[in-house]
């Protein structure tokens, strides 16, 4: 409602509406400011998730490199040995991809 239609109310009428509209007022204000908090929250927390992420990427990259050490220690001091299991273990993966060849197949 304009201003130039509120001068026809009532007093009382005029005053309830100007009420109403501070209240409004209010209430937008408060929403903004919790829509920004919330916004704000969500920022921080994706930031924060992105962090753990990395460090969680970081462990795992560490973990892997430690691996990847002991197998290079274990074929350089068993040599036959890390064959032979290299061999059982192609052996095994060739087996089961003929299984499942075949079972595709019937």
């Amino acid at each position: 409602m304009s201003d130039q239609n509120t001068s026809t109310l009532r007093p009382e009428s005029a005053g309830a509406l100007q009420q109403a509209r501070e209240a409004a007022g209010r209430a937008l204000d408060a929403t903004t400011v919790l829509a920004r908090q919330a916004v704000g929250q969500a920022g921080q927390a994706a930031r924060d998730l992105r962090e753990e992420v990395g460090d969680a990427a970081a462990a795992s990259r560490w973990q892997l490199g430690q691996y990847a050490d002991s197998a290079r220690r274990h074929v350089a001091e068993q040599p036959v040995r890390s064959a032979v299991i290299a061999a059982a273990i192609g052996a095994a993966v060739m087996a089961l991809t003929l299984v499942l060849l075949r079972k595709r197949q019937d």
